[in-house]
This record gives C-alpha cells, structure tokens and sequence, in this order.
C-alpha cells in the first residue's frame, strides 16, 4: 500500500491515477497531521510526501514516521534549492523527485525503492533465520557437552562399581589362595600368585586414574574448590611449578555439570601453562558475587602473543577455542590477556 500526501488536491489526484494505472493500491491524504494519524494504526509500504505543504511539511512528516516506523518515504518537491537532495537523503528520505514529474520517473523511482524494501525485508528474514538456526545449534552443543559429561560420570561409576570391585575380589580371593598353599608348594606357585596380585594392583591404579580422568571423585565429594586443590597439588608434585590458591569466596556451588566445565577449562589452561610457560607460579582465584562467579588463572611464565593462537597449527589454540566456545554456551565470559614476558592471565565470568 503507498500512501500519498500533498495538500494540492490536483496533485494527489495526478500522482493517485499515475500509481493507480502501474498496478499500485494507493491512498490520499491531505495534511501531514492526517496522515500520521492514519498511519498509527494502518502501516504502509510507502509514503509520497509533498515538501511544501501547511502546518506540517513533508520534511516534519518524514522525521516523524521514521522515528515510528520503518516506512520507506519518497519526498516531492519544486523547491530544490531550499531543499538539496542530498540533504533530504541524509534526513532519512528513501528518494527525493523534482517536480515537474514525469509518470514514467514516478513509476520507476517507485520500483526501485520498493524492490530495495524487498529485498532488506528477505534479507532480515533470512538473518532472523540464521540466527534461529544458531541459536538451536548452540542449543544442542551445550546439551551435547552435558551428555559427554554425564555418560562420563556414568562410565566412571560403572569402572568403579564393576571393574573396581571385582579387582578387590580377586586380589582376596589369590591372598586366600596363597594362603591355603602348602608349605612343601612348588615356589614357582607362591611367584604366579604374587605376580597376578601385582597385576591387579597394576590395573586397578590405572583403573582409578582413568576414572579420574573421567569424572574426578574430589568433585563429586567436595565440588569445584575441593577438586582444584586436589589437581593443583597433584600439578605441583608433577611440574615443580607452585600453585596459590584464593577460593575463600566461593561459597554457594554451581550446578554441578557446570562445575565440571570449570574443572575442565583448569585443567586445559594448566597443562598449557606446564607444556609452553615455563612458569615458576601459578595463581588461583575463584570468587561469588551476586549473579556472578569470577574465575581466574594466572601465571608468571613466559607469556606470549594472544594472536598466535588464530593459527591452526598452534595446539594449544585448538584447546582454548574449545574453551572458549564451551563457556560461550553456557553464556559465561572468557578473557585472554598475555604479553611476551609478562605471563598470562585467564579470567572467567560464569553468569548464575
């Protein structure tokens, strides 16, 4: 639907039959008052303003509706002098004509703001489109990763529940065994016994570090503060590279799925720190604030340049991408800051 105002009868009549016979639905209006007025409550494709009309101009009408619509408007006018083009564009105008007009210019200059409104409109849907389609994707990524966790967990009770246990059966019942043997037994007897029992012993240690691996039984036990002390006391028995812990703050515990994120992006950001920062200090802060947890690692290592983990064939960016994105999903914010020589810092904000 366009809309056209001017207070010259004769020219709404004009410009009304010249649109009419293209093949446009067009209405009149007399006064910039009027039209707005109608435009309240009936939105338009189009407006074709005359400039110069009483009590509210076409440069009036043409603010007003763009600061309530989107209404493309098309500014008429005999005055160019007073009323430069440019000018008028830059007030919001969709195109300005000159009269005297020509129904062939009308016509075209019609089409082609019309063609412009259809095509924004196409590719506002499609964006709205894609950003729906993102939204379900990061939907799905962020309960995929709860997933992985959980059939973590679940696997590592299962290792724990089934393997675990029937290692501890067996070791007894080979410790009833040798027990039971003859004093006049073959040696070699009490050796494959004794052998069998280190093996199990060996199996259930790596038994026990793969279900760390998989879900570390300080989280379960005594959540975020007690599985990060107990991972940085393990990294400082392993690197030499001293650990200081500040959580005294953390008082109320995330869910514990989100927990486990934390605990993961730790353990990636340590074994980066151990692998390339050559730092003798690592500082641990982990802080509540109302609507907020504030997480953040830091080290007194080399530091580098952020930008070299946009290369592909840097590791270590592969990880703090997944990171990254990881934290995103949970809408948490993730900060890098490092400089050569100046250690690097990793701060976390985890949205409640």
């Amino acid at each position: 639907m366009i809309l056209i105002v001017d207070d010259d009868r004769q020219m709404r009549y004009i410009l009304y039959h010249m649109l009419k016979n293209a093949g446009y639905n067009c209405l009149v209006s007399g006064s910039g008052h009027d039209a707005l007025a109608y435009l309240e409550n009936n939105p338009v494709e189009l407006v074709i303003a005359d400039i110069m009309m009483p009590e509210m101009n076409g440069v009036v009408l043409l603010e007003q509706i763009k600061k309530r619509s989107n209404t493309d408007v098309i500014l008429i006018t005999a005055y160019t002098r007073d009323y430069p083009t440019h000018e008028m564009i830059d007030r919001g105008a969709d195109d300005f004509i000159q009269k005297p007009i020509s129904g062939s210019e009308l016509i075209l200059r019609v089409k082609r703001v019309l063609k412009t409104r259809a095509l924004l409109e196409e590719r506002n849907r499609a964006e709205a489109e894609i950003r729906a389609k993102e939204a379900q994707l990061r939907a799905l990524a962020a309960r995929t990763g709860d997933v992985e966790e959980e059939m973590r967990r679940n696997f590592a009770m299962e290792l724990h529940d089934r393997i675990g246990q029937n290692l501890t059966a067996l070791n007894i019942n080979l410790s009833l065994l040798k027990s039971v043997l003859p004093e006049n037994s073959d040696p070699r007897n009490t050796r494959i016994i004794e052998d069998s029992q280190n093996l199990i012993m060996e199996t259930a240690e790596h038994t026990r570090d793969i279900m760390g691996r998989l879900r570390p039984a300080a989280l379960d036990d005594y959540g975020l503060t007690g599985a990060i002390k107990v991972y940085a006391k393990a990294f400082t028995e392993r690197t030499g590279i001293r650990v200081d812990l500040n959580m005294e703050k953390y008082l109320n515990r995330l869910p514990v799925i989100d927990e486990m994120i934390l605990f993961r992006v730790s353990q990636e950001i340590f074994t980066n720190i151990a692998k390339h920062s050559k730092a003798s200090l690592v500082s641990v802060f982990l802080e509540e604030t109302p609507g907020r947890v504030h997480y953040s690692i830091a080290d007194n290592g080399n530091g580098f340049d952020p930008e070299i983990l946009s290369n592909p064939s840097i590791k270590a960016g592969y990880g703090i991408a997944t990171i990254r994105e990881r934290l995103r999903l949970k809408n948490a914010d993730f900060k890098l800051d490092s400089k050569p020589g100046k250690g690097a810092v990793v701060e976390i904000d985890y949205y409640r």
